[in-house]
């Protein structure tokens, strides 16, 4: 009975203690149970401010970016309006060379004409005091052999 006893005793004390190392399992199952629910939420909060970080980053890069197309695009207007000005200053200038070419070709030409018109002028002028001069000639060949017939006559 003796031994019956302690064999209870014993197997009280192992059932016991299982109870013991069973509780304290469960107790560390909570404990951990609550540790993983606290690495959890730690986890979603760094998560959370990571991803809040991430999004006011991004969108401070939006914006930055948005703002260097803007003054990009402004810059390139301003460059096309330079180019057209510039084209425009250039086309201006080549249609004021070609009316100045074209006016000095013209007057070219008026003092050409003047001039091939004096010069005809001048030798219509020339070939009318040739005419004369050979009329006068004529008479003047007249008057010499009229003079000479006389002469002879008379001699």
């Amino acid at each position: 009975m003796l031994m019956e006893r302690m064999n209870e005793m014993n197997e009280s004390t192992k059932s016991l203690a299982r109870a013991l190392v069973l509780e304290e399992a469960a107790l560390r199952a909570k404990e951990d149970e609550h540790i993983i629910k606290l690495f959890d939420r730690k986890l979603h909060n760094i998560e959370k401010y990571l991803t809040s970080l991430i999004e006011q980053t991004a969108d401070k890069l939006r914006i930055e970016f948005d703002q260097k197309l803007k003054d990009l695009s402004d810059e390139f207007k301003e460059f096309i309006i330079w180019t057209i000005n510039t084209f425009s200053d250039v086309r201006t200038e080549a249609e004021e060379f070609k009316n100045e070419y074209y006016a000095r070709s013209f007057a070219e030409y008026l003092m050409n004409m003047a001039f091939q018109a004096e010069t005809g002028q001048a030798f219509m002028e020339i070939k009318q005091q040739f005419a004369v001069i050979d009329s006068d000639l004529e008479d003047i060949e007249k008057l010499v052999k009229e003079e000479a017939e006389e002469r002879q006559k008379q001699d």
